[in-house]
Order: structure tokens, then C-alpha cells, then sequence
């Protein structure tokens, strides 16, 4: 597996996953989402704290841009963090996951 890949999303979006080389973590893969105006989002709640906060609900596809690892069987089961992110894209918004801590 290469040390770090990135896959192009759709509307300038892209996704990025690095192996971690040193500590304990050694070997894990850490999936970072990049912004069509090249911003690094490190998580599902910082993601929807920008899609929050420039009205970006309708322009997203929330299946294509979440956290979920880069070439992750398409069968397997989403993460908790990743529906939680999609209920929140297809409510417009209106539905706030506990963990997306919007108004800081």
C-alpha cells in the first residue's frame, strides 16, 4: 500500500489517506477529505461545520465525501460517524448529530 494516496471526488472535492510511519499507531490509516478551495478537513465534524456554514447541503454527494477508508469494500457496513454526516446532509441541515458542534 503506498504511503499516501489521494482519490478525486466529484465537484472539486478530494479524498487523502496516509499511513502513519512512527508510535504506537504505526501502520493505521488516517483519511483526511480536501475542499474544493484546497482546505484539509480532519473530521466528520469539522466536514460539516463547512458544509454547514457555506450552505453546501444540496451540493455534496454524502456517500462519496465522508471519512470512510479509500478503498473500503462498497458492501461493507458505514461507519456510525458517516451516517450520522449523511442523515445530516439529506436533512438540509436540520438535523444535528450530538457530536457536530456547529455554533463554536
Amino acid at each position: 500500500m503506498p504511503e499516501e494516496s489521494c482519490v478525486k471526488l466529484s465537484n472539486g472535492w478530494s479524498k487523502m489517506q496516509s499511513v502513519r510511519k512512527g508510535g504506537k499507531t504505526t501502520g493505521q490509516r488516517d483519511v483526511y477529505i480536501i475542499t474544493p478551495d484546497n482546505k484539509k478537513l480532519r473530521s466528520t465534524g469539522e466536514l460539516a461545520r463547512y458544509i454547514h456554514d457555506r450552505n453546501l447541503h444540496n451540493a455534496i454527494n454524502a456517500y462519496e465525501v465522508n471519512f470512510e477508508k479509500v478503498g473500503k469494500d462498497p458492501g461493507a457496513r458505514l461507519s456510525a460517524a458517516t451516517q450520522e454526516f449523511i442523515r445530516f446532509i439529506e436533512s438540509g441541515g436540520t438535523y444535528l448529530p450530538p457530536a457536530f458542534k456547529l455554533n463554536n
